[in-house]
């Protein structure tokens, strides 16, 4: 099988992230999805004769923030890979009620604010395969669609353009990554996690794969006949 590395590159270019000249400002969340994906992209940064611009975003939320020592390993990996790294407070209303909807839409609206103050040409998001299997299935269950996450999509008239290039990354092999890179991450449940949509739906995928061992396979089958339909262009295929 090809090594990450190589296929995260093969990817980009094959779905047409990143060109030349490119700004991508890095949603880091502290999580292990997104700091394999800082140290893939500084790797390429490094190696290519395309002149590649990498700047990491951090949105504090208060109420789930990082453990201080979390915190200081993240920067200290992100200045030892030469990504500039800005971090950002941001505010939930105390008239909302606290939950992952209202949080992401608070981190998510910090993160375009800078990019469209600092003028970045793409957004770069950590989800994974599993990420893309789940918002499928929720999809399914609260709206009666498969649709989910797409590896580009554009939003306010084409001038936030966001790419996911992990989302064709299996778990397993962002974990075998950051144990060969020395990438150390510490286990930080968000309060909300456990009461979560998302949560419930990560279960109901265990219970069923239990059930027939080939579920979750045909489960992104669905999701993948779906998504390719309904996003041009959106067909993945097997890591040779």
């Amino acid at each position: 099988m090809a090594t990450l590395y190589s296929f995260f590159v093969r990817s980009l270019y094959k779905y047409a992230l990143i060109k030349p000249g490119e700004r991508i400002l890095l949603s880091v969340s502290g999580g292990i999805d997104s700091l394999v994906m800082a140290h893939l992209f500084a790797r390429l940064r490094d190696s290519s004769e395309d002149s590649i611009y990498l700047e990491a975003i951090h949105v504090v939320i208060p109420e789930v923030s990082l453990p201080d020592e979390s915190m200081n390993r993240m920067r200290e990996y992100l200045k030892e890979w030469k990504i500039p790294l800005t971090v950002i407070e941001g505010k939930v209303r105390k008239e909302s009620r606290f939950g992952c909807y209202v949080c992401s839409k608070e981190r998510r609206k910090k993160m375009l604010l800078h990019y469209y103050e600092k003028r970045f040409s793409a957004l770069a998001i950590g989800h994974n395969e599993e990420d893309y299997i789940e918002t499928g299935l929720l999809n399914l269950i609260f709206h009666g669609n498969l649709l989910s996450l797409d590896i580009q999509e554009y939003m306010f008239d084409r001038s936030v353009r966001i790419i996911r290039p992990m989302i064709i990354v299996k778990k397993k092999w962002i974990l075998n990554y950051a144990k060969e890179n020395n990438i150390v991450v510490d286990e930080h449940n968000c309060p909300c996690e456990r009461s979560s949509k998302r949560a419930m739906v990560r279960e109901l995928i265990k219970d069923l794969s239990l059930q027939n061992r080939g579920f979750r396979a045909n489960l992104k089958k669905a999701i993948d006949k779906w998504n390719a339909h309904f996003q041009e262009g959106f067909v993945k295929e097997k890591v040779l």
